[in-house]
């Protein structure tokens, strides 16, 4: 497949309009046969709502009589806290052998569309110092921002947007305060477009173009799921290594360990456990300004990881776990 071709949603009812990739291709790309299966995307049936599994039967059902086809529920690119409910219920009420449940880190998300996309890229000239984008507003990604902002100077790429306000407060601590006070921000507006809706993620997944953020040379991530949530890797991982920044990340504590058993090199500051400590650790940081001593110390590390991101061995082995729940069912 061209990088620039354009194909259809092979997602089962999938309504949305025709785009470059989705479970199929990635799964295609690693040779895994998908002749056979049909993916259910979350939008068609999303799990983050209150457990419904007489409805849940109805969809599996319908999708293998319209299809002939084993059943693939793509949950694998968000956190959803009742996951668990979910799989206990559907696994009482229908044969485990009749679908496959594609969960976080199963398969390596967006990671084959990022390799395809920045292969012809060449590693953008760190001419900034420190950079952490936020597009989806979730409390652990304000906490940050919040903390680091006094700290922020022209040399930075910081942005802060406010999509997602309406499902904000299902990210809030208990006990925690609503902390969207002051955004959107950014450390310079020409970073960011507030006119449109997702501001810097329409930027910064255009395969044309590279967000100021990789032109840092420390990117701190801003994941999905907060420090105490089970580990989600996503494209917000996988870009900065395939852009050559040094990276720490801001979500789940076990990030670090998914993302070091891969392979990946990672900071000291990364393997602080305590959510907390770590969060002092990123805004000292930029307290005390030890970014360029850090980056300097660590640029053997940026290479490593970019050609281990690259590889195709590398979405292979990221990719086993989704082949073996999927080979042994075909």
């Amino acid at each position: 497949m061209e990088e620039d071709e354009l194909l259809p949603s092979e997602y089962w009812r999938d309504e949305n309009q025709p785009y470059h990739f989705n479970h199929k291709y990635e799964l295609d790309a690693v040779g895994i046969p998908t002749d056979g299966l049909a993916f259910i995307n979350e939008d068609t049936f999303y799990p983050g709502h209150d457990v419904d599994i007489e409805k849940l039967v109805e969809v599996i059902d319908q999708c293998r009589q319209e299809t002939n086809k084993l059943p693939v529920l793509c949950w694998d690119k968000n956190y959803f806290k009742n996951i668990d409910l979910w799989k206990d219920g559907i696994s009482k009420a229908v044969d485990p052998s009749m679908y496959v449940i594609l969960e976080p880190n199963d398969i390596p998300c967006f990671l084959y569309q990022n390799q395809l996309e920045l292969k012809h890229n060449k590693i953008p000239e760190k001419k900034y110092r420190f950079s952490y984008l936020s597009g989806t507003v979730r409390y652990h990604r304000l906490e940050l921002a919040i903390r680091i902002k006094k700290y922020v100077t022209k040399d930075d790429v910081v942005v802060i947007n406010n999509y997602g306000l309406e499902n904000y407060s299902n990210t809030v601590p208990k006990g925690k305060r609503d902390n969207t006070a002051g955004v959107p921000w950014a450390s310079d507006d020409s970073f960011v477009d507030f006119r449109t809706e997702l501001g810097q993620q329409q930027q910064s997944i255009n395969k044309h173009i590279v967000h100021p953020a990789y032109n840092a040379k420390i990117h701190v991530i801003g994941e999905t799921g907060a420090p105490d949530q089970e580990s989600l890797i996503s494209e917000k991982t996988w870009r900065p290594l395939l852009l050559g920044c040094l990276s720490l990340t801001w979500g789940p504590i076990t990030n670090t360990e998914y993302l070091t058993k891969a392979g990946i090199e990672v900071l000291d500051i990364d393997k602080i456990t305590d959510a907390d400590r770590k969060l002092d650790a990123i805004v000292d940081m930029l307290k005390y300004d030890s970014v360029d001593d850090i980056y300097q110390k660590n640029k053997s590390m940026i290479e490593h990881n970019r050609q281990l991101v690259s590889s195709e061995k590398f979405l292979k082995d990221q990719t086993e776990t989704a082949r073996c729940k999927i080979m042994e069912r075909l």
